[in-house]
């Protein structure tokens, strides 16, 4: 049985055994056996999926229509906001009201609000927003990409 070659090691396998015979006692007495060798059928599995599982796995983030192989709904990790909710966020402030470069606004990210993002991630997520039309984009003087919004925030 392959499930016995899973094993983690020789003297943990009495503990499982333990388990399964903990679960079997449970059941009535006809029903021991097959309940001992499913219970620990279960277990070695369940075991051997922990102890192969040497790094953390990848969690993909998806939409909320979205489901994963298996039709299981994603669930958001936890840890730090996309560059370009980083940028929506300050376009939603009135941060663009001005010309901004990117060295301007990747400065003001991490000092401000302690997010920092390479000028590479910066540079695809506003060339995003000016492809959708939330930012316009031009180059300066020095023959650098400005980002500003023509939209005035109501105070």
């Amino acid at each position: 049985m392959k499930i016995w070659r899973r094993a983690v090691a020789t003297n943990e396998l009495g503990n499982l055994f333990q388990q399964a015979a903990d679960i079997a006692s449970l059941v009535p007495e006809g029903l021991q056996t097959i309940a001992f060798e499913k219970a620990l059928e279960i277990i070695l599995v369940n075991n051997a999926a922990i102890t192969r599982r040497k790094t953390p796995q990848r969690v993909r983030i998806v939409g909320p229509h979205e489901t994963l192989r298996g039709g299981r709904v994603g669930v958001r990790a936890p840890g730090r906001i996309g560059p370009k909710s980083a940028l929506s966020q300050l376009l939603e402030q009135g941060y663009f009201a001005i010309r901004r470069q990117i060295a301007d606004i990747q400065s003001h990210l991490k000092d401000s609000h302690g997010h920092e993002y390479s000028s590479k991630e910066l540079a695809v997520s506003l060339l995003r927003l000016v492809r959708e039309g939330g930012l316009k984009r031009g180059k300066s003087a020095e023959g650098q990409y400005e980002y500003w919004t023509e939209r005035r925030l109501l105070t």
